[in-house]
């Protein structure tokens, strides 16, 4: 198939504020005839569904009110093969790097771990733009590491920035979520700069916080000066707050329902702390939370036309992975794409995006383009918006990292009927899948699976999650156990025991060496906390250690330690390092590759692949789970994925192609071993958290290499 422009017609809804989002780019010190530089706006939404924006709708519905983005796509390109990760910070690593996530990041890190984000030897898109002569600011979500002030986003090349570090925080009081700071809600993940943000913290609802921010920085700028914005909203991630006002504009909003509660806590985190008893109604606050996001760019659009700069912009817009459709979580919908966030079908990694803004031709404004555009791209992209070359000299000279990965695609996406540059290059999306053209292959069970429906979710989905694990934030079993251990001389049995050793004095990933489904160990976010085992990533989320005869997990809690479930031997994280079975007296045998341990009665017992119902000694002949055995899809024509190819002979020299390029894809996949020496005192452990106390007066930031005066301290 040939990939190009097709014209789309749509009916405008009422009067539509002017809008534009785009992404920050590079520029070159103008000559005397030379052209003003253009100015960039890049907007990465956080969770944004597939089917939660109007444009992605063919028939309008009255749920999903985004007439702000809904005129931008009108007066510009609608981008409908625009790839993300399946998650968020190996996305957001990306745009910023300009590399694809197995080049930079694949994990879901803590902002509290050195290695989290971008290599410290690697460059900042924005970096480049500042030494082309442009003012840069950033709001938002940032998610791309904080270890040392060069991680944070005034490191990486904005000159003014206000963000949160990690997944998540409170809407209303930025009170940190998902961190090692999280049992202590008096702790801040909100950072101005190069300081906490202590003078905006608990002023309002965040977007709207971020919307004055970026008013005011276009407010006061010269627009003779390029400026490019990162704009990265926290919407529409969980927990699922909005104020009251925007709430009841969705009252009419029916057979909704209320699960998001395990994410949106009363008390800890209220839809609206000012309304302490609004009724969970997930599919409406969600609604309502987008609806704010398009309320916010419409701001920031008319900001920059009332500077006269709306003419000379570019706008980039996406979000950074598909819908959530866990329903513990989030409330979003990806229909008719199949899957979301976390799984490798379309849902989780084609994401809703655009092109607009003043410098898009008028000949191609208001048509679609189905060539392929990965994140990663924006990063040359604005390159070439500015005139800079977007070469990575630091990641060069380091020679310890990947180069970019990126490409300029600003001659493509401006000149209709051109042909993608990625239209026969892979790009590798994780281990197990890889888009090349028009199909992809996936070669390992991927979930969630299903399809939701245009009104997704509703009451009846409550029983689909009940009936399924397809909506788990962790794919099912299997799972490590202990179990007796098995002597060398049966290695059919003893093939199952056989792991990487986890680390000694810093974590390493732990993964099965007998190539039983390339698993590797990572705590299940949800509870139970369980060891799970997972499709091996080149940058796996969960780093192990052993250390004084305790097996402990990076993500897990500084007093807590993995031991064993007394009933079924499944490894969990324990609380405490409560004693019991298998909390102690751990060891790697690097003879037979084993990790041992002694049980409460001296029987010494190994870890093993264990999968559901084998009893553990056999890995199942047969793969269970969608995809398990492969599937191989058409994208292009057959977007929704119903039709699996694997088993197609006609298919066969394809499908030989695509798996070995994935298997030499593999050679080069990246894992961040960046270290730092902390600036905390001596035997800290959880330096993060003190850093916060001792120095930011309660906020979240950087904890290694230091200024010994503090640039700026609350």
């Amino acid at each position: 198939h040939t990939h190009t422009h097709t014209t789309r017609v749509r009916t405008m809804m009422g009067r539509m504020a002017l809008v534009v989002g785009c992404l920050a780019v590079h520029s070159v010190a103008p000559t005397a005839a030379a052209a003003p530089r253009s100015h960039i706006l890049m907007i990465l939404v956080d969770d944004l569904g597939w089917a939660d924006v109007s444009f992605n709708r063919a028939v309008p519905d009255p749920e999903v009110v985004t007439p702000v983005l809904q005129k931008l796509v009108d007066e510009g390109v609608h981008l409908t093969r625009h790839y993300v990760h399946q998650f968020c910070t190996p996305t957001r690593t990306s745009l910023q790097s300009g590399r694809f996530p197995v080049h930079v990041s694949t994990g879901l890190g803590s902002p509290c771990d050195d290695n989290t984000g971008i290599s410290q030897n690697m460059t900042g898109f924005a970096q480049h733009l500042q030494a082309g002569g442009y003012f840069t600011a950033q709001a938002g979500k940032w998610d791309a590491g904080m270890a040392t002030p060069a991680h944070t986003p005034q490191g990486r090349g904005y000159n003014e920035s206000l963000c949160y570090f990690s997944h998540k925080n409170d809407f209303w009081s930025q009170a940190n979520m998902q961190t090692c700071c999280e049992d202590d809600q008096t702790i801040i993940d909100f950072w101005e700069t190069d300081h906490g943000a202590s003078t905006l913290n608990s002023t309002g609802y965040s977007e709207y916080i971020y919307s004055e921010f970026l008013t005011d920085i276009i407010a006061k700028h010269d627009p003779a000066t390029p400026l490019a914005l990162f704009y990265a909203p926290h919407v529409a991630h969980c927990p699922l707050q909005v104020p009251k006002a925007a709430y009841e504009k969705f009252s009419f909003m029916t057979d909704d329902e209320g699960q998001c509660s395990a994410q949106t806590v009363k008390g800890v985190h209220t839809i609206d702390p000012h309304f302490p008893d609004l009724e969970y109604k997930c599919r409406q606050q969600y609604k309502a939370m987008v609806s704010i996001m398009d309320e916010v760019v419409g701001n920031i659009l008319d900001a920059l036309t009332a500077k006269g700069m709306y003419d000379n912009l570019f706008i980039a817009f996406s979000s950074d992975n598909g819908g959530p459709v866990d329903l513990q979580e989030n409330a979003a919908n990806n229909w008719p794409l199949r899957g979301g966030k976390y799984s490798l079908f379309e849902g989780g990694i084609r994401s809703a995006a655009f092109i607009s803004g003043g410098l898009i031709p008028q000949s191609i404004r208001g048509t679609a383009n189905s060539g392929i555009v990965h994140v990663a791209d924006w990063y040359a992209t604005f390159a070439a918006i500015a005139g800079v070359d977007p070469t990575d000299k630091k990641a060069a000279d380091a020679g310890d990292v990947p180069p970019i990965d990126s490409i300029n695609m600003l001659t493509f996406l401006t000149t209709k009927g051109a042909v993608s540059p990625r239209a026969n290059t892979p790009i590798p999306v994780g281990a197990t899948c890889i888009v090349m053209g028009d199909y992809k292959l996936i070669t390992g069970k991927s979930s969630p699976d299903f399809w939701q429906g245009p009104k997704f979710p509703n009451a009846s989905s409550v029983a689909l999650q009940a009936a399924s694990d397809v909506l788990a934030l962790a794919p099912p079993r299997p799972y490590p156990r202990v179990a007796p251990c098995y002597a060398g001389s049966n290695a059919s049995l003893a093939a199952v025991q056989r792991w990487s050793s986890p680390g000694k004095a810093a974590g390493t990933t732990v993964c099965s060496t007998a190539n039983v489904d390339s698993q590797c160990w990572n705590v299940q976010n949800s509870a139970g906390q369980r060891v799970i085992l997972w499709a091996e990533q080149p940058q796996p989320n969960e780093l192990f250690m052993i250390l004084d005869g305790k097996l402990t997990s990076a993500s897990a809690a500084s007093k807590s330690c993995i031991g064993a479930d007394p009933t079924t031997g499944e490894l969990v994280v324990v609380d405490g390092c409560t004693p019991g079975r298998a909390t102690s007296g751990w060891a790697y045998d690097a003879a037979t590759m084993q990790i041992r341990v002694a049980d409460t009665d001296g029987t010494e017992l190994c870890v093993e692949w264990f999968a559901n119902g084998t009893g553990g000694s056999t890995p199942p002949a047969k793969k269970t789970g969608v995809c398990a055995n492969g599937c191989l899809f058409d994208v292009a024509s057959d977007y929704t994925e119903q039709t699996n190819l694997i088993d197609d002979p006609a298919q066969a020299i394809r499908i030989a192609n695509m798996t070995a390029i994935l298997a030499k894809e593999r050679s080069s996949f990246f894992s961040n071993k960046d270290t730092f020496v902390n600036d905390c005192p001596p035997g800290e452990k959880n330096c993060a958290c003190w850093m916060a106390t001792n120095r930011y007066g309660g906020f979240m930031g950087p904890f290694a290499m230091l200024p010994k005066t503090p640039a700026a301290q609350v």
